[in-house]
């Protein structure tokens, strides 16, 4: 499945893009009204995310030249939450409206909704249940809320069952592949991760020597 956003400012649309990663899906980033249109014919998006405030027109402008050519679901991602600014993106043809800051579970539930994709099933293994809807698990029945960073850290490790996932793997998978940080970052947000979970000598987070880390089961 692809996914067209349309968003000026690059540090949005890099974390739009590796949160979508997530998911599986393809993304197509453009920064002007003037390329959406020209990007959902090369690109056939099966969704497009449309920003309101673009340096050359207004996402309405661009979200009804869109409805006029593609039936394409469009989901409005705006600073603005007005009453009236969700009014007019529903009468541009937008599909669905979510306010800036927003949380990058909550734009992924409202894609898959639009993409008619079943809804993310809470995730368990051993004594870990990872809640599908905020960045909160269960460890051995104690709840712990998690940052977002360690809360998509943890799904691709889980998601990875006894398999080693390299640093650089994790970097590209949640950061995007444009950050300019060192792997020490990976370490840093794991080493918080383990300390929330339990403690070393029975975390099911395990250090894979010149690699990367592993999630074993059975710990």
């Amino acid at each position: 499945m692809k996914v067209l956003l349309v968003e000026d400012r690059p540090i949005v649309s890099a974390a739009v893009t590796a949160s979508l990663a997530l998911e599986g899906l393809d993304t197509c980033s453009v920064s002007t009204g003037a390329e959406a249109l020209p990007a959902c014919r090369t690109f056939h998006p099966d969704v497009v995310l449309l920003d309101l405030d673009l340096p050359d027109m207004t996402g309405f402008e661009v979200c009804k030249k869109i409805r006029a050519e593609f039936s394409v679901p469009v989901l409005i991602l705006t600073a603005r939450k007005g009453t009236q600014d969700k009014i007019l993106a529903f009468e541009s043809g937008a599909d669905d409206f979510l306010s800036k800051p927003f949380e990058p579970l909550e734009l992924r539930a409202r894609v898959r909704a639009l993409l008619r994709l079943p809804q993310e099933p809470t995730v368990q293994v051993d004594g870990l249940r990872i809640d599908p809807f905020r960045p909160e698990v269960e460890f051995h029945r104690q709840r712990i809320q998690l940052t977002q960073i360690e809360y998509d850290i943890l799904r691709v490790l889980v998601s990875r069952l006894d398999e080693p996932v390299s640093r650089e793997s994790l970097l590209d998978e949640i950061w995007g592949g444009e950050f300019s940080g060192s792997s020490r970052t990976v370490d840093m947000h794991v080493a918080k991760l383990r300390r929330k979970l339990c403690s070393d000598d029975d975390c099911p987070i395990r250090t894979v020597r010149g690699v990367g880390y592993k999630y074993s089961q059975g710990v």
